[in-house]
């Protein structure tokens, strides 16, 4: 279960690390890179609530 929430998890922020790739220096970029910040912050919350309760627990 871990497992496969943290390579789903990962493989969007690769995703979001390339089309990021491609943003270039105009203020019309600006709402893009609002929604690209949601992704990676909704990512590394999915990858927290994966992490096994006894690895909470040995607070590893």
């Amino acid at each position: 279960m871990f497992k496969d929430e943290l390579q789903n998890a990962l493989r969007n922020i690769e995703g979001v690390g390339q089309a990021l790739g491609y943003v270039v220096d105009r203020s019309g970029d600006y709402e893009m890179c609002q929604m690209f910040s949601g992704v990676l912050s909704s990512q590394v919350e999915r990858i927290v609530k994966a992490i096994p309760q006894s690895w909470r627990e040995e607070g590893v």
